[in-house]
């Protein structure tokens, strides 16, 4: 592999193989987890709604990332990648809660 590659890069190139593409998902479900407890901390500290649901906004929040870095590696231009990380912390943002 050379050096850069992305993982949603070895996604597109194995995701169809049965033997390795739920090897590359359970390398997302491990940054997602990762996300995710963090998110629950929050949760649980009473700075994010308790509504929220930590495990939909971390899946929410990673799939942005991994279609900016797409989109930023075709174009060769940042600029997707920039306005997904900001979607995806606007996004986690709004189920903050309001701290006086």
């Amino acid at each position: 592999m050379r050096k850069g590659r992305t993982l949603g890069n070895l996604a597109g190139e194995v995701g169809d193989n049965p033997k390795l593409a739920p090897l590359v998902d359970q390398a997302y479900w491990t940054w997602e987890s990762h996300l995710e407890r963090g998110l629950k901390a929050l949760q649980d500290n009473g700075e994010l709604a308790p509504d929220a649901d930590p495990a939909r906004l971390a899946q929410a929040a990673m799939t942005s990332v991994q279609g900016g870095l797409l989109l930023a590696h075709i174009r060769h231009d940042l600029t997707a990648l920039e306005d997904a990380l900001g979607i995806a912390l606007t996004c986690l943002r709004s189920h903050a809660t309001r701290r006086e």
